[in-house]
């Protein structure tokens, strides 16, 4: 087969739980990496997967992998894409790597469980800062949430009118309300939302809840130096642009994998 059967798919995929299904039944007694431009009509390379449920002793929980990759003779004349072939005795050369079952230049011999991995998705808390300075306060405007409130669903008439009217006299208030609030750099959403509540107060408005959220991310900015933002639990939030996944090997814990992961990272920055 070509290589997509090799890494398609991404953990939890079909493809991937047919790899794992065929290494834990302890299918694959080994891999043979073929040359490249063997075919006609394409260069790719090509992998020869040895499928058994009847292993010897010695090949049981593990797979050879075999690296023909040079054993090829050049044609005297190309097809298409196929510029290399496999003589006999390149091909007795192979045979003779895949039933040695010995460790070499051009054989390696791993356990079952080094081609197994686990995803682990890494998360980093939400940071941000808050300000209703004129320029984060015009980017309400893009907010749809904002946009929707001057938005009718009747199709045509004076109620339509009437409700669009309404909805630009809301929109309008909110702004003069968010202008009257202190030009501060608020580093905590809770401190931020106070002040908001005051000047709602204030300003004889009702502000619905896909309202504030709409001013929540028009007047907020990421930024690493500010307080963590906690759901309605106290629990720390995740930013999901930040969000980032790990491929941890099977064969190691989750916490060693992360911490000789941090130890590298810290002589790096050295």
């Amino acid at each position: 087969m070509n290589g997509s059967p090799l890494f398609t798919g991404d953990a939890g995929s079909g493809e991937s739980e047919i790899r794992r299904w065929i290494l834990e039944n302890d299918w694959l007694e080994a891999l043979i990496a073929l040359p490249e431009q063997m075919f006609y009509n394409t260069g790719i390379a090509t992998y020869v997967w040895v499928l058994t449920n009847r292993k010897a002793t010695a090949r049981k929980g593990k797979v050879q992998l075999v690296d023909a990759t040079s054993f090829w003779s050049q044609m005297r004349k190309s097809f298409g894409s196929k510029r290399r072939k496999i003589t006999d005795d390149k091909a007795k050369e192979i045979m003779m790597l895949y039933r040695s079952y010995r460790e070499g230049e051009f054989c390696k011999i791993f356990p079952t469980t080094q081609f197994a991995y686990r995803k682990i998705t890494v998360e980093r808390p939400l940071r941000l800062n808050f300000q209703a300075s004129p320029e984060r306060i015009s980017r309400l405007n893009e907010e749809t949430a904002f946009k929707n409130l001057a938005v009718s669903r009747k199709k045509s008439g004076r109620e339509k009118e009437r409700e669009e009217a309404e909805g630009h006299a809301f929109q309008e208030a909110i702004r003069r309300m968010l202008a009257t609030m202190p030009d501060t750099l608020f580093k905590e959403r809770g401190k931020f939302l106070s002040s908001l509540d005051r000047a709602a107060v204030k300003a004889n408005l009702r502000l619905p809840a896909p309202i504030v959220k709409a001013i929540l991310s028009a007047l907020s900015e990421r930024d690493e130096t500010a307080e963590i933002c906690k759901d309605k639990e106290g629990n720390p939030e995740p930013d999901s642009e930040l969000r980032d996944t790990e491929n941890v090997p099977f064969t190691e814990s989750v916490e060693a994998f992360f911490w000789i992961a941090t130890l590298r990272l810290r002589r790096w920055r050295r």
